[in-house]
């Protein structure tokens, strides 16, 4: 008869301790995986032999480098001991499950815990726990509830650990205000210099954007605050206005000799870069055929930026795109001297030439390329009239205002969806909420139907009519429009416009915001024309609002045309990019004041716009600053 086996571990008696012993703890942490699975607690597991705390960390270490968090926090589960050992093994399996970003078990382990008998750090402990676990459950709202309320005597590294979860907490739950005083403590407690930079780029990008009233308003919370307002106003002057951010700089630093934000700063004044002025320049621009008139006007535009430099010039030459090969073109320039490509124009082109090795001086391409290739290099940018870029600016700036919940209302083709895509992903990255969308014709005269639908006046009418069959005489009724929205981002041209937007009025909108992009610019022509518009919010091109704030001269008899050329200002820009496109690539905070908008570029090359947002005042788009808002009658 064959020896008798032990269950747990099929081993027979005559088997060695140390086999016994192996196996055994290997089926205990496979039967504390099962149910931490189940149901994220463990019971007890019978006795089998004292375990060092060295030792069991070791092995929660090994566990956990591999991956496996889950069996790295079942052996804490596993353990027995007093109810305050019991409590430090609970707290540590959850910690390690938040590590794994289980936020489901992490929060199951820490809802087990009694909080009677722990102590103050380990109380610290299980609200980090919880708070973290709501965030990663997305609930950033339940976070809220368990944050630590107080920083009072934290010991170093548990000071960092919570403002560390308390600014990430307020930023999820839009609490701004509450997040810069939390940053501004941090930055003093954090003391991993990468860490400690990368929360001030932060803090410096959230003052940017909270309204200076709300500032002001808690200088007296933070002694320092004062010289990081100054330090971001310095940090927004564009790259391009040297003599303004150095005398700026030279006060800050007089006025805050040892601010904490004094490295920072000059960080800031290195990374600006300083202009690089090409001698000569190539456009490469179709000056004959169908895009022929596209053409003269950018070359228009390169031509009157040269015109108004005050320093070295660098001299344009242009080639002619339309007959010839976008890469012949370009070593043809590059033979006679060019020092920078401007152009391609067709979108096609660009894809060429950003597909070609064999360049050997910079390009900026005046569109984007069709096909994505996110590793052109450090000499490839691309730079055009983008509509993503009014989207983008619509939904930075709605939130600047806590505008957070939009409606959309779009044209039904393959530019509206582009420009509602881009609307939506910014929008929702930012922490705002798309209430709802409704595409339209754009062929169409009538878009009650779209509107109605969009702001639910179909269902007001559905109500009317239910009510109204319950009783029998006639009602008096207004349709009433939904309360729960703080904008409608309205994507049309010009055209489109002039219909929809006296549509919307119709439907007493009262003070909700419309604001469209800049395609629905009427052009300088329509004068004080627009009366229809009054009140309706648009982001525009600098240039179209105020020709002359970048000091361009306009002679000759196109002078009034090129006032309101959208390629006109883009042929600006490309000639006033050009000394700055390293430095741009190199600061990403970085920008330039442009007539196209205010112009910055990301790591890959491609220079983005924020336009300038106006307000339809007396049938004129004003610049929102000098405008009153107009109350939607």
């Amino acid at each position: 008869m064959p020896p008798p086996k032990c269950l747990a571990c099929d081993l027979t008696p005559s088997s060695t301790a140390q086999s016994i012993m192996s196996r055994c703890i290997a089926f205990a942490l496979v039967s504390i995986v099962v149910l931490l699975s189940a149901c994220a607690t463990a019971p007890k597991p019978a006795p089998t032999e004292a375990r060092s705390d060295p030792a069991l960390a070791a092995r929660a270490a090994e566990l956990e480098s591999a991956g496996d968090y889950t069996a790295a926090a079942g052996l804490y589960l596993g353990l027995e001991g007093t109810p305050a050992q019991l409590a430090e093994y609970r707290l540590t399996a959850a910690e390690i499950l938040l590590r794994g970003n289980d936020g489901r078990r992490a929060q199951a382990v820490a809802d087990g815990l009694v909080a009677d008998g722990l102590t103050p750090d380990q109380m610290t402990r299980l609200r980090l726990v919880q708070a973290e676990s709501m965030l990663l459950l997305g609930d950033p709202a339940g976070a809220l509830r368990y944050l630590p309320d107080t920083t009072q005597n934290l010991s170093p590294q548990r000071l960092q650990q919570v403002l560390t979860l308390r600014v990430r907490v307020f930023a999820a739950n839009d609490r701004k205000t509450d997040e810069l005083l939390d940053r501004l403590a941090l930055d003093r407690a954090l003391t991993d210099p990468v860490a400690r930079r990368m929360n001030q780029d932060q803090m410096l990008d959230l003052i940017r954007h909270m309204p200076e009233e709300e500032l002001l308003g808690l200088y007296s919370l933070d002694r320092d605050l004062a010289g990081w307002v100054a330090l971001a106003e310095i940090a927004a002057i564009p790259i391009d206005e040297t003599a303004r951010f150095s005398q700026a700089m030279g006060e800050w630093r007089a006025r805050y000799p040892y601010h904490p934000a004094s490295t920072r700063a000059g960080e800031i004044q290195a990374g600006r870069g300083t202009p690089q002025i090409p001698a000569r320049a190539a456009a490469l621009l179709p000056m004959s055929g169908r895009l022929a008139g596209a053409g003269s006007q950018i070359k228009a535009g390169l031509d009157a930026a040269d015109l108004s430099q005050t320093g070295p010039r660098t001299l344009v030459q242009v080639y002619d795109s339309a007959a010839v090969s976008t890469t012949a073109l370009y070593d043809q320039a590059v033979r006679e001297g060019a020092d920078i490509v401007l152009g391609p124009l067709v979108k096609s082109n660009v894809d060429i030439l950003s597909g070609w090795t064999a360049r050997t001086v910079p390009v900026l391409a005046l569109n984007q390329a069709e096909s994505a290739r996110p590793n052109l290099g450090g000499d490839f940018f691309q730079f055009g009239l983008a509509p993503e870029d009014d989207a983008e600016t619509v939904a930075e700036g709605a939130m600047e205002r806590n505008w957070a919940r939009a409606l959309i209302l779009y044209p039904d083709s393959e530019w509206g969806t582009r420009i509602r895509d881009a609307f939506s992903a910014t929008y929702l990255a930012l922490g705002g909420t798309v209430m709802d969308e409704r595409a339209y014709d754009p062929d169409g005269v009538d878009f009650s139907i779209p509107i109605g639908e969009l702001l639910h006046l179909d269902q007001s009418n559905q109500r009317r009519k239910a009510l109204q069959g319950q009783i029998s005489r006639q009602l008096e009724f207004e349709a009433r429009r939904r309360e729960d929205v703080d904008l409608i981002f309205l994507a049309a041209n010009a055209e489109q416009v002039r219909q929809i937007y006296p549509q919307l009025r119709f439907f007493q909108l009262g003070t909700l915001p419309v604001v469209a992009t800049s395609h629905a610019d009427q052009g300088a022509s329509a004068g004080s024309g627009n009366q229809d518009l009054n009140g309706m919010y648009m982001v525009a091109l600098p240039w179209l609002v105020a020709p002359n704030q970048l000091g361009i001269d306009l002679p000759g008899p196109e002078a009034e045309t090129m006032r309101s050329s959208r390629l006109f200002a883009l042929g600006v820009d490309a000639y006033r990019l050009m000394p700055w496109l390293p430095a741009l690539r190199a600061s990403p905070g970085g920008t330039v004041r442009g007539a196209t908008g205010t112009l910055s570029a990301t790591p890959d090359g491609r220079v983005k716009r924020r336009l300038q947002w106006v307000q339809y005042v007396e049938g004129i788009p004003q610049p929102l600053q000098a405008a009153p808002e107009q109350p939607l009658e």
